[in-house]
This record gives C-alpha cells, structure tokens and sequence, in this order.
C-alpha cells in the first residue's frame, strides 16, 4: 500500500491555490475545491487529506486537472510532484564518446564533483569563504544532506540533483516599524533555495568571470567569485569533472520549483568547457591567499522598501545570512530609494551590500555607509582588501 506523502499533499495544495482553486469545504476523508477562474471557472474536484504517488486517488486527481487544463496527464503530474524542489540538470557532454553511457570513472567523478559543488554552496550561503578548508557549515550540511539524486536522463548524461525549498519563508525579524514611511514588502526565499541559488550563482560567477574573459586570472577577478558564493572547493571539484579524458563540457541546467520566485538574473543553463579547466586550476590556488575583509560582504534578494516622505530618506533590506542565522539587513540609501531598487526587489534579483553591519536597537541589523549596493551579476568589489574569508 502506498504511504501517504505530506510534501505531495502540499504541493498538490500550492499548484490548486495557484492555478486559481480555492477550497470550497472540508471533512474527514478530504476536501472540495472549486476553480475561480479562466475556461475551467466553477468546475470542482474532490482531494483526499492523505495523499500517496502511486494511489489510485492522487491518479484521479491528476486525470481530471489535466482535462480542464488541456494537457498530457504526465506533465501535470510532473508540475505537482515537483512543484516545491529545484532541480539541477547536470549534464557531462562529449559528441564522440558520451551518449548516453559514460565511463565507470569519469562517472564516479561527475557525483563526486555536484556533492562538493552543492556541499560547499551550501557553507557559501550561509557566509561567503574562499577557502572552506574542511571546516564546512553544520546549517550547511543539514541542507546538503536533504538533497537527492533522480535517475540518469537519456541524452549525452545527465543526473538530475533534487533540492527541496518548500514554501517561501514568511517570518520575519522581530523590529519594530517605523513612522511616517512608505513601505513595500514581499516574502523570504526559503533557506534551501537560497542553496540552490549559490550553487547556480556560483558557477555563473566561475563562467562570466574567468572562464569567459580566457585570460590569466588576476586577484581583482577572486572578489566576485566569493561573493556570489564559489570556494576555492567549488572550482577544484570543477576542474576535476573537466579534467576528465571523457568529458569535454559540463553543464548545468536549472528548473526552478514554481513554490517560489526564481532567480532573475541566473541563465537558465550554464556550460564549462573542458578547455577551461587550466584557468581554474591557477584560479583555485589564487583563492588561497585572500587578504582578510574590511567591510562585511552579504549578499541576498531585497524583501523590503521603506521611504521617509519628508527628508527623502530610504532604505533597501535584503534577506541574508550572517552568523549562520537568517537575518534582514537595512541598507541606508541617501535620497531615497531609486525606481531601479524597486525593479530589483519586484523580479527577485539578488543583490550585493558592501559595507559595515551596525546593530542600532529595535531597529536590527542597519548598514548605514555602504561602500557597493547593487546587483550581485553586475557588482565588483573595488579593491583586494575588500575579499571576503
């Protein structure tokens, strides 16, 4: 008998809400949802309170959605049972040699190399490093340990790797108000997300900031790299995947959990080629040597925007980490909060602060000079010194 699955059933609830179902009442064995809106508006359908993958009734539900919506009944299925994960498609490619096989070691590589890319993303989230040196975050680990491996997929080689984010995260710090403001706020992104989001941001940083210009690394080019969240980890488990004989790119490629907002500015698929893994291996030992910070680096989306309508004050929070506890950070902007900050906030981007955190009483966590404030894809850091360890 298949047993009841209480992820399934809230993301069977979350797809419903969000293609315009409400609950139209509730009892012991399920409920009634009725559709609000577009063709399918005042059709109703039955979902059992237990759910279960293989059950007869989840099967039943998902027939008749993909009725009303017009759709193959597998891809509706897909949408619901990974409604809430992130997966990461990543992929060995080689014309000649790889399809669809792969040789047993450059295999055992390829797993090797997303389990230290994903483990060292996620200490990087938690606070950015460029070197981990084995001592990776316990909060880290905990999330690295929850990630799963789906089966091999037809095409060159691909391993999907599966995070599960969840809902976003609509706590919020415990700081009081403040008077005579305009103020605008959205939700958190869940702290697993914000894994997968380094990892992705991470390798996007490695391709656009080294691999790409395909010239001799220099240690202004290490700044963004740490920032968006690679370790000299990341890179090495990276050049060992392209190192391989077999293997002439690596790539991957990010289908974001419709549960929360994705990241705006990361390119839906990334590629290394293996050409480049010289760059990194001079890259990876440049990361040894970083000087110690003088400004605290953080990086996040912005959840919130204030503006005091009478001296044109305003500010920017972004949700980040620091410490290893999630946290909002006030960004202090001097004339007010430009329309740019707004279209940031409002597509998810995530952003760079620069600066020095001041803990100011009730109102939290504040920089009040910050030395960078922009996005993270568009951002550098102006001197050595500034490198985060």
């Amino acid at each position: 008998m298949a047993q009841p699955d209480e992820n399934l059933a809230a993301d069977l609830h979350a797809y419903l809400r969000t293609r315009g179902w409400d609950v139209e009442s509730t009892g012991p064995i399920g409920s009634m949802w009725r559709c609000t809106t577009g063709h399918s508006a005042g059709r109703e359908i039955g979902v059992p309170a237990r759910v279960a993958r293989e059950s007869y009734e989840f099967r039943g539900v998902v027939d008749r959605l993909s009725h009303f919506e017009g759709r193959k009944s597998h891809e509706v299925e897909r949408n619901i049972l990974y409604f809430g994960v992130d997966i990461a498609y990543l992929r060995a490619a080689n014309d000649v040699i790889i399809a669809d096989t792969i040789p047993l070691t450059a295999g055992a590589t390829m797993i090797e190399t997303a389990r230290t890319m994903l483990r060292s993303s996620a200490t990087t989230a938690q606070r950015p490093r460029a070197e981990i040196g084995g001592n990776y975050s316990r909060i880290g680990d905990g999330f690295a340990n929850e990630v799963r491996m789906g089966h091999t997929e037809q095409g060159s080689y691909i391993i999907p790797v599966m995070v599960r984010v969840g809902a976003p995260d609509d706590e919020r710090d415990d700081q009081d108000p403040l008077t005579g403001l305009d103020e605008r706020a959205i939700t958190f992104e869940s702290a697993e997300r914000r894994v997968t989001r380094t990892f992705a941001e991470s390798f996007d940083a490695v391709v656009d900031r080294i691999i790409t210009p395909g010239r001799e690394p220099r240690k202004a080019d290490i700044h963004g790299l740490i920032s968006a969240g690679a370790s000299r980890e990341f890179i090495s488990a990276l050049v060992r995947i392209l190192s391989e004989p077999a293997v002439a790119e690596f790539e991957a490629r990010f289908d974001w959990a419709e549960s929360q907002r994705p990241p705006d500015a990361v390119p839906k698929s990334i590629t290394a080629p293996s050409e480049a893994a010289d760059l990194l291996v001079k890259t990876a030992r440049l990361m040894r040597a970083v000087p110690k910070p003088r400004f605290d680096i953080l990086t996040g989306p912005i959840v919130q925007v204030r503006h005091e309508r009478d001296n044109s004050v305003g500010f920017a929070s972004i949700r980040t980490v620091r410490n290893g506890r999630p946290c909002e950070v006030r960004v202090w902007l001097k004339g007010g909060v430009p329309l740019e900050v707004h279209q940031w906030m409002n597509s998810g981007r995530t952003v760079l602060v620069h600066g020095t955190v001041e803990r100011a009483g009730a109102s939290g966590l504040n920089i009040r000079q910050p030395q960078t404030f922009g996005p993270l894809d568009e951002t550098f850091l102006d001197s050595p010194e500034d490198a985060v360890t």
